[in-house]
């Protein structure tokens, strides 16, 4: 029996997760699953693989004050991909900037709307993959690999951090470039996408690499004094540190929009 203590809005069962209900189809009742305590079921799963702690679960855009343009335009934009986003968007530039705070707010967006959302340091998504050549694996590299390519919004933070053994190199090139094609496919329900927060000019990268993150499709027009203006899907924030601007979190605080 599932743990029902905060029963969400709508529930119609007695704890257990299902209610007796009379339908056309079963004129005499039948049980039928609690639907809002299945939704809360399924986000709770959601939270558990997001890669986020508790804490970050409830950041939400509204969390970034802006001190300065780069970042004022960094919020714009990931609004405006929260409405239509697009393949790859790259995010580079100083420390302290919330550049990982908008990952995790994204991620939590996409969470929120029901669709697999991942955050992952590149450090830690390598030692996730290479954990899948052990012998004692539970699942092999293979399907670590295609789980987490198949995610709807994978957000990538310290990308050009770590230096690269030649595995990593390879699995840089590779996964970055599976993820492109998820992220230009033209079917809504196939295309992913993918969010990477760098410190240093993606320019800098391998160049087929770099290739990819520029690509013409990635981005989105913003109003600029009544004119439609394309920002490319390459952000940069030089904006001194957000740490000092950051509003403090409020506990038991609505959930992210």
């Amino acid at each position: 029996m599932r743990d029902h203590s905060a029963r969400p809005a709508g529930c119609t069962c007695d704890g257990s997760g299902w209610t007796f209900e009379r339908t056309d189809a079963h004129p005499d009742g039948a049980m039928v699953q609690c639907t809002a305590c299945a939704i809360m079921h399924f986000q709770r799963q959601l939270a558990a693989v997001s890669g986020l702690l508790p804490s970050e679960l409830s950041i939400c855009l509204d969390d970034v004050a802006p001190n300065g343009p780069d970042t004022a335009l960094m919020v714009r934009m990931a609004r405006q991909f929260c409405e239509e986003p697009w393949g790859i968007w790259s995010i580079w530039g100083s420390y302290g900037n919330a550049k990982t705070m908008i990952l995790q707010a994204l991620v939590n967006h996409f969470r929120n709307q029901g669709h697999l959302a991942i955050y992952m340091r590149f450090t830690d998504l390598l030692d996730y993959i290479r954990a899948g050549y052990k012998p004692d694996a539970p699942d092999d590299a293979r399907e670590r690999y295609a789980r987490i390519v198949a995610a709807k919004c994978l957000a990538i933070d310290e990308v050009d951090k770590p230096r690269l053994t030649e595995f990593a190199v390879e699995f840089q090139a590779t996964f970055l470039d599976d993820r492109w094609r998820y992220g230009v496919e033209q079917d809504p329900a196939i295309r992913r996408h993918t969010l990477l927060a760098l410190n240093h000019d993606p320019a800098g990268l391998p160049g087929h690499i770099y290739d990819r993150l520029r690509d013409s499709r990635f981005g989105c027009y913003l109003d600029v004094d009544g004119a439609d203006v394309w920002y490319p899907g390459i952000t940069r924030n030089m904006d001194s540190s957000m740490r000092p601007a950051m509003p403090p979190r409020q506990p038991g605080g609505e959930p992210c929009k």
